[in-house]
């Protein structure tokens, strides 16, 4: 730093120290907002469902989905409103809960959840696990049963799904 600088103290001048001019001050004092890097955070949750029928994955989907009141969509956005990657999504759904909508994936051969879930409470999240499990299960079964020369009749009781069989 070229010339000399005095700094005035309770009337007096001073000549500067060295931990007057410390440089983690300067970046704090000169760094612009436009450098503040803002990230939003993409989560996957691994739903209990291993190599799935993709057929019967977006039947269970849209079975939930009535169930929710929801929306099958076909983009999902972060907190900040912008689109995430839709690579490998299955099915996406969107409510007043998961406002920004839930991607149904598959990965590796495990069921996941993706999507910003950022202000939503654990429970909901874990009901939207639950109920994935529950349609999908009984829509197996269901086939199963029919596969194997079964009748099958699905009957949804509050929030159970009951399942008769009968073999002619």
């Amino acid at each position: 730093m070229g010339g000399k600088v005095t700094r005035v103290r309770g009337g007096e001048a001073t000549e500067p120290s060295r931990l007057d001019w410390q440089p983690a001050m300067i970046p704090f004092l000169v760094t612009p907002l436009s450098w503040v890097i803002k990230v939003s955070h993409i989560s996957l949750i691994r739903v209990k469902i291993v190599n799935p029928n993709m057929d019967l994955l977006k039947h269970a989907v849209e079975n939930l989905a009535k169930e929710m009141g929801a929306e099958i969509c076909d983009s999902i956005v972060n907190y900040y409103g912008r689109p995430v990657n839709m690579r490998g999504i299955v099915a996406a759904i969107r409510n007043n809960v998961f406002h920004r909508g839930v991607g149904i994936m598959v990965k590796d051969g495990e069921v996941k959840l993706k999507g910003d879930f950022y202000g939503v409470p654990d429970k909901e999240i874990e009901n939207l696990k639950l109920g994935l499990v529950k349609h999908y299960t009984a829509l197996a079964t269901a086939t199963a049963l029919r596969n194997i020369g079964y009748q099958v009749q699905s009957t949804k009781v509050k929030d159970s799904i009951y399942i008769k069989a009968i073999a002619w």
